[in-house]
Protein backbone atom coordinates (compact mmCIF):
# COMPACT_ATOMS: atom_id res chain seq x y z
CA UNK A 1 0.00 0.00 0.00
CA UNK A 2 3.16 2.36 0.92
CA UNK A 3 4.04 2.37 -3.28
CA UNK A 4 0.47 3.18 -4.11
CA UNK A 5 0.36 6.35 -2.01
CA UNK A 6 3.82 7.54 -2.01
CA UNK A 7 3.76 7.12 -6.16
CA UNK A 8 3.93 10.49 -7.53
CA UNK A 9 4.35 12.33 -4.38
CA UNK A 10 7.62 14.59 -3.12
CA UNK A 11 9.76 13.47 -1.12
CA UNK A 12 9.57 15.65 2.07
CA UNK A 13 12.29 14.35 4.33
CA UNK A 14 14.34 11.67 4.86
CA UNK A 15 15.59 10.06 8.23
CA UNK A 16 18.17 7.31 8.71
CA UNK A 17 19.32 5.47 11.64
CA UNK A 18 23.36 5.87 11.79
CA UNK A 19 26.10 3.89 13.46
CA UNK A 20 27.92 6.44 15.91
CA UNK A 21 31.04 5.38 17.39
CA UNK A 22 33.10 8.16 19.02
CA UNK A 23 32.60 11.24 17.06
CA UNK A 24 32.27 9.22 13.87
CA UNK A 25 29.14 9.11 12.60
CA UNK A 26 28.33 5.93 9.28
CA UNK A 27 26.17 7.84 7.00
CA UNK A 28 27.37 5.05 4.15
CA UNK A 29 25.65 2.29 5.87
CA UNK A 30 22.70 3.36 7.81
CA UNK A 31 20.91 0.52 9.87
CA UNK A 32 17.75 2.07 8.35
CA UNK A 33 16.14 4.90 6.29
CA UNK A 34 12.36 6.66 7.03
CA UNK A 35 11.33 8.28 3.95
CA UNK A 36 8.00 10.59 4.38
CA UNK A 37 6.66 11.31 1.52
CA UNK A 38 3.94 14.46 0.90
CA UNK A 39 0.74 13.74 2.17
CA UNK A 40 1.50 10.18 3.02
CA UNK A 41 2.58 8.28 6.15
CA UNK A 42 6.42 7.17 6.73
CA UNK A 43 7.88 4.42 4.98
CA UNK A 44 11.00 2.82 7.08
CA UNK A 45 13.62 0.15 5.10
CA UNK A 46 15.88 -2.15 7.13
CA UNK A 47 17.93 -5.43 6.94
CA UNK A 48 15.52 -8.25 8.01
CA UNK A 49 17.10 -9.92 11.52
CA UNK A 50 16.91 -13.06 8.77
CA UNK A 51 20.02 -11.35 7.16
CA UNK A 52 19.33 -11.56 3.21
CA UNK A 53 15.87 -9.33 3.30
CA UNK A 54 15.37 -6.04 2.72
CA UNK A 55 12.26 -5.10 4.39
CA UNK A 56 9.80 -2.16 5.35
CA UNK A 57 7.20 -1.24 8.17
CA UNK A 58 5.99 1.91 8.82
CA UNK A 59 7.31 2.19 12.46
CA UNK A 60 9.53 5.59 13.49
CA UNK A 61 12.91 5.49 13.80
CA UNK A 62 14.31 5.23 17.37
CA UNK A 63 17.85 5.60 18.95
CA UNK A 64 19.51 2.95 20.33
CA UNK A 65 22.77 3.21 23.25
CA UNK A 66 25.01 0.03 22.47
CA UNK A 67 26.93 0.98 25.54
CA UNK A 68 31.16 0.90 24.87
CA UNK A 69 30.17 -0.05 21.18
CA UNK A 70 28.59 3.22 20.41
CA UNK A 71 25.38 4.27 19.42
CA UNK A 72 22.65 4.11 16.60
CA UNK A 73 21.01 7.58 16.07
CA UNK A 74 18.41 9.26 14.40
CA UNK A 75 19.62 11.66 11.96
CA UNK A 76 18.22 14.08 9.44
CA UNK A 77 19.61 12.80 6.30
CA UNK A 78 18.69 16.02 3.69
CA UNK A 79 22.35 17.41 4.03
CA UNK A 80 23.81 14.24 3.09
CA UNK A 81 24.13 12.39 -0.59
CA UNK A 82 22.83 11.02 -2.12
CA UNK A 83 19.18 12.03 -0.31
CA UNK A 84 20.50 15.99 -0.93
CA UNK A 85 19.50 15.62 -4.46
CA UNK A 86 16.22 13.92 -4.04
CA UNK A 87 14.63 15.91 -1.68
CA UNK A 88 11.51 17.86 -3.23
CA UNK A 89 11.31 15.74 -6.34
CA UNK A 90 8.48 13.58 -7.28
CA UNK A 91 8.44 9.02 -6.95
CA UNK A 92 7.45 7.81 -10.41
CA UNK A 93 8.75 4.35 -9.99
CA UNK A 94 9.43 1.30 -7.17
CA UNK A 95 10.91 -1.86 -8.29
CA UNK A 96 11.76 -4.87 -6.21
CA UNK A 97 14.89 -6.35 -6.64
CA UNK A 98 14.86 -10.21 -6.16
CA UNK A 99 17.34 -12.63 -5.53
CA UNK A 100 17.63 -15.84 -7.51
CA UNK A 101 15.83 -17.61 -4.51
CA UNK A 102 13.27 -14.94 -4.35
CA UNK A 103 13.25 -13.05 -1.57
CA UNK A 104 12.90 -9.20 -1.96
CA UNK A 105 16.64 -7.84 -1.16
CA UNK A 106 16.20 -4.39 -2.34
CA UNK A 107 14.13 -1.42 -3.83
CA UNK A 108 15.22 0.97 -6.82
CA UNK A 109 13.12 4.25 -6.74
CA UNK A 110 13.12 6.46 -9.50
CA UNK A 111 12.66 10.62 -9.22
CA UNK A 112 11.39 13.23 -11.64
CA UNK A 113 13.33 14.72 -12.60
CA UNK A 114 16.55 12.93 -13.11
CA UNK A 115 16.90 10.91 -9.64
CA UNK A 116 17.69 7.59 -8.84
CA UNK A 117 18.05 5.39 -5.62
CA UNK A 118 18.97 1.78 -4.72
CA UNK A 119 18.63 0.30 -1.27
CA UNK A 120 20.30 -2.99 -1.04
CA UNK A 121 20.80 -5.96 1.55
CA UNK A 122 24.66 -6.62 0.96
CA UNK A 123 25.57 -9.12 3.45
CA UNK A 124 23.14 -8.15 6.09
CA UNK A 125 23.67 -4.32 5.58
CA UNK A 126 21.85 -1.42 3.65
CA UNK A 127 24.01 -0.38 0.71
CA UNK A 128 22.79 3.08 -0.86
CA UNK A 129 23.68 3.64 -4.59
CA UNK A 130 22.46 7.02 -6.50
CA UNK A 131 22.99 5.32 -9.98
CA UNK A 132 21.99 1.95 -11.78
CA UNK A 133 23.63 -0.79 -10.44
CA UNK A 134 24.02 -3.26 -13.01
CA UNK A 135 26.99 -5.12 -12.56
CA UNK A 136 25.99 -6.04 -9.42
CA UNK A 137 22.61 -7.28 -10.54
CA UNK A 138 24.33 -9.38 -13.33
CA UNK A 139 27.22 -10.71 -11.29
CA UNK A 140 24.39 -11.43 -8.57
CA UNK A 141 21.45 -12.70 -11.06
CA UNK A 142 19.37 -10.30 -9.31
CA UNK A 143 15.85 -9.38 -11.20
CA UNK A 144 14.37 -6.06 -10.77
CA UNK A 145 10.23 -6.14 -10.91
CA UNK A 146 7.98 -3.18 -10.99
CA UNK A 147 6.75 -3.17 -7.49
CA UNK A 148 2.61 -3.22 -7.68
CA UNK A 149 1.12 -2.74 -4.19
CA UNK A 150 -2.27 -5.03 -3.86
CA UNK A 151 -4.85 -3.10 -3.87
Amino acid sequence: MWAKNALNSTLARVDGKIYAYGESLHFERPQAVRFRFSGTEGITFFCHSGGETLTWDTSELSEVDLDEYGKELVVNLADHAPWSRLIGRTLTSVSEIVSPDGPVIGYEFIFKPDGNLLLLNLGDEMAVFDEPQEVILKEESFLSRRYAPPD
